[in-house]
């Protein structure tokens, strides 16, 4: 029993996980994997095949399709958000995917173009909304500060399903049909369904997201986000995270096409024309390098994703991902072939697992009323909006120049859109402070304003310690959030807010001066024998003595006793040898 606790103890270091959320990580983990295996399945047998009968020219043209299934599919699901659970919802898109994909194989021989449209609605509309849905579900298990933590260790899961799958089409492609992995693709989505049935989110039992509530202001989602864009301290916000998503799209499709023209060559050697031989070697090395890009993803996510986003903060950890994609793209231009176009790939995938993160994260900035609704306009409008946009470049720029040409101006287009990227992504600090503040501050709800704090909490708010400072001086503010201040004060170790702590051992709530000792004796810079402090341990100890004369609980009177210890051996020995005398 003491082995299997120490066992778990060493686990939640190395995965910088607290035990109480285990079960939730588990839960994710497990569904996002499937969903990540069954997609990248679907997604590179459609490339393949759609590649092999139209030519690497035309695949502009599904990048296109496929972002416009996707702003549909976001319309007709915002008519069901309002009246039905996340889970009935994710459900039933897998029953209704799995049977239009079961008719599109079996219309395969039949009728190319209804086998096309059928495998793109399943995957542009079915599956792009599901994996929106299961991004909120898996949000409101975790707060702000546990998501920093959790999220990377979540989107594994999702690499891992991209190093399955890609192994999978890498290893059958030359036993099977392309069409029939799609029989695989429809089993994995149903392996999904057991665990949503079953799985139970104490976060909804306890009303962190309730739907009834949700429920009692219906309204579409053009209708929630047009009333969020009222709210002036969000605007800044939500047209940030807008920009921030259509230049990412835009430099991912650039890159895509780029990356797949490049692989095409050097399949085929010929850029027109294919022949069936060339349908199975394209679709084995899409997988063998998806599978390379997903293990390069997942050392990144297991050994720095989680530090990354706790030791930069949010905003500054988003902002590795146009930083190294400006550095691949230099390499680009310079020269442009086989090698250099899988590295840029490579590295725009490894960096993007932890920009996806901290943009998911970003999202508990905003207020619950809406936050579900101005996800699904940001993923499923202005993602494909910003596909469309590079892929528009992509035909412009084919119209006007040719081969080494096109390259070049390709390459120019991507290197801009990414200079933007970085200037916005910078530019987003400030206005996620700001939100938060203003949020902490003025709201009437007691859980955005806990979610305020958290967020306050992370690393990169240099202007966080005002308005926590205010709050938790604040006698007519709620005991439970002054409390949650001094809990939150623990990750941020600040020297400045030190002499507001030893105000509230003067507080008459024993909660709040229990919390603050806690705090106290959590900052290790404390004890440093460094002069710069000696004032500071100087009224500590005073506030400290003066506690312990008036205080009852042996709980607190020991912990006020090792805080002493601590801060000077000498005063805590005379301390108590005087309380021994009396």
């Amino acid at each position: 029993m003491i082995q299997a606790i120490r066992q778990l103890s060493i686990l939640n270091k190395v995965f910088n996980v607290r035990g109480s959320e285990w079960s939730n990580v588990l839960f994710s983990l497990i569904i996002r994997f499937f969903y990540r295996t069954a997609f990248v399945i679907g997604w590179t047998v459609l490339v393949a095949l759609f590649v092999s009968r139209y030519g690497i020219l035309s695949l502009p043209y599904l990048f296109v399709i496929n972002a416009v299934f996707s702003m549909i599919g976001s319309f007709l699901y915002s008519l069901f958000f309002e009246r039905y659970s996340r889970r009935a919802i994710m459900i039933g898109t897998i029953f209704i995917a799995g049977i239009l994909l079961f008719l599109s194989v079996r219309l395969a021989g039949i009728n190319q173009m209804l086998f096309f449209a059928l495998l793109i609605v399943s995957i542009s509309i079915f599956l792009n909304q599901l994996r929106i849905i299961l991004i909120a579900y898996v949000e409101e298990m975790f707060t702000p500060l546990a998501s920093e933590r959790t999220f990377p260790i979540i989107e594994v899961a999702e690499t891992l399903g991209g190093i399955i799958a890609g192994l999978a089409i890498t290893l059958l492609a030359d036993v099977f049909a392309l069409s029939n992995f799609i029989y695989l693709l429809i089993s994995i989505l149903f392996l999904m369904i057991p665990f949503i049935m079953f799985h139970k989110n104490e976060t909804e039992e306890k009303g962190f997201l309730s739907h009834e509530h949700r429920h009692q202001e219906s309204t579409n989602i053009f209708g929630k986000v047009s009333c969020a864009f009222k709210n002036k301290a969000y605007t800044p916000y939500i047209m940030g995270l807008i920009w921030i998503v259509l230049l990412q799209w835009m430099i991912f499709n650039l890159l895509e096409f780029q990356y797949l023209k490049a692989v095409y060559q050097n399949v085929s050697g010929v850029i027109f024309e294919a022949g069936s031989g060339f349908e199975h070697a394209f679709v084995h090395d899409l997988g063998l390098l998806f599978s390379l890009f997903s293990f390069s993803a997942l050392v990144i996510e297991i050994f720095l994703g989680s530090r990354l986003i706790t030791h930069l903060g949010v905003v500054g950890a988003m902002l590795i991902h146009p930083i190294v994609t400006l550095l691949s793209l230099f390499g680009l231009i310079v020269r442009f072939d086989f090698l250099t176009a899988v590295l840029a790939k490579n590295n725009f995938t490894m960096t993007s697992v932890i920009h996806t993160n901290t943009y998911h994260i970003s999202y508990y900035a905003l207020k619950e009323d809406f936050r579900e609704e101005i996800r699904e306009f940001l993923e499923g409008i202005i993602r494909p909006i910003g596909a469309i946009i590079g892929t528009v470049i992509v035909i412009l720029l084919e119209r006007f120049f040719v081969n080494q040409e096109l390259v070049f101006y390709l390459n120019i287009a991507m290197l801009i859109c990414t200079f933007i990227f970085f200037y916005v992504t910078y530019r987003q600090q400030d206005k996620y402070t700001r939100v938060a503040i203003h949020e902490l501050l003025n709201s009437k709800e007691k859980l955005e304003r806990m979610n305020a704090i958290d967020i306050l909490a992370q690393r990169g708010h240099k202007a966080a310690l005002a308005p926590l400072k205010k709050v938790l001086l604040d006698e007519n503010e709620p005991v439970s959030l002054r409390v949650k201040i001094l809990k939150v004060l623990v990750e941020l170790k600040s020297p400045d807010i030190v002499l507001e702590i030893i105000q509230c051992l003067s507080s008459d709530k024993p909660e709040i001066y229990e919390a603050a000792i806690d705090t106290l004796t959590s900052f290790k810079f404390l004890q440093d024998i460094s002069p710069e402090y000696l004032f500071i341990k100087y009224r500590l100890i005073l506030a400290l003595k003066r506690l312990y004369s008036i205080e009852k609980k042996q709980e607190i009177l020991a912990k006020i006793i090792y805080l002493m210890s601590l801060l000077s051996n000498v005063s805590t020995v005379e301390f108590l040898f005087k309380i021994l005398n009396s």
